[in-house]
């Protein structure tokens, strides 16, 4: 799952290793490969398991750079689009208890998202929430 594939250490490419570093160092050897580099030859990439507002932000942050190279490695490999109206549903995760019905799809938040998971057990409970 994902707590054994996140990224919990920076590293960085020294010859043909990846050597650990901290974080501050990660970041400022990131900001100085960005302004070293053309804006046109950035290419940003998310990986499959990345959720959609933080594709958005990293599709935001390259395109204030004039960057608008961006790949999704997965199939469709459509990015995300610019507008959060677009990809964000009519409610707010408190929204959820004043919801109709919820669909889940290929997902168990009891497992995955605990907090979300007691909003929608409280509407279930509380306000007959249709799931």
């Amino acid at each position: 799952g994902l707590k054994t594939q996140r990224l919990t250490t920076p590293l960085i490419k020294q010859g043909d290793q990846f050597v650990a570093v901290q974080w501050k160092d990660a970041l400022a050897y990131v900001a100085d490969v960005m302004h070293k580099v053309p804006s046109d030859e950035w290419l940003a990439v998310a990986g499959q398991l990345q959720e959609i507002e933080s594709m958005v932000a990293l599709k935001d942050l390259f395109n204030s750079f004039g960057a608008e190279n961006f790949a999704i490695d997965q199939l469709p490999h459509t990015p995300p689009t610019t507008f959060r109206s677009s990809y964000v549903a009519n409610s707010t995760i408190a929204g959820i208890e004043e919801a109709d019905a919820l669909l889940l799809v290929g997902t168990n938040p009891r497992h995955e998202a605990a907090s979300l998971n007691t909003r929608i057990r409280k509407a279930y409970i509380h306000y007959g929430l249709d799931i």
